[in-house]
């Protein structure tokens, strides 16, 4: 006769039922607990958080199987925008190509856009030097940021 949780293996052992595990403290099987969305259990029975931007990670592992918007599992079990890719922080989505909306710039160090300077319309695209003003403003051609 096998304790609670366990089955009776074909060798004659007892192993733990699915949906519980071997607690090698108390050495005794207990049921699992299911984690939230954004937490996996890390097979010690314990809720650790998935990694960044992961909606839902494999148990025991952590590794991603599902992301939030607008991020792809990475082949490295990751979030983050597919390859070629970059995150569009003025549309909240990863473009294939690299185009910020008016007022903002491509930051390529951190591949986002990020928004121009203050009184800016448009700035370059890697220096982020201003190319037009808004109203009522002119370019500092001593500090065109």
């Amino acid at each position: 006769m096998c304790p609670p949780l366990s089955t009776l293996a074909v060798n004659g052992s007892c192993v733990c039922q699915s949906g519980s595990f071997f607690n090698i403290n108390t050495l005794k099987c207990e049921a699992e607990i299911n984690c939230t969305a954004g937490f996996y259990n890390n097979g010690k029975n314990t809720c650790l958080p998935c990694t960044t931007n992961c909606n839902n990670c494999l148990k025991n592992s952590g590794v991603c199987s599902s992301c939030i918007a607008p991020y792809s599992v990475l082949l490295n079990g990751t979030c983050g925008c597919k390859p070629n890719t970059y995150y569009n922080k003025a549309t909240n989505k990863c473009d294939d190509e690299v185009t910020c909306a008016a007022g903002f710039y491509h930051n390529g160090v951190i591949n986002t856009c990020q928004p121009c300077g203050t009184n800016c319309t448009s700035c370059e695209k890697i220096t982020a030097k201003c190319k037009t003003c808004a109203a009522n403003n002119i370019i500092d051609t001593t500090n065109p940021k």
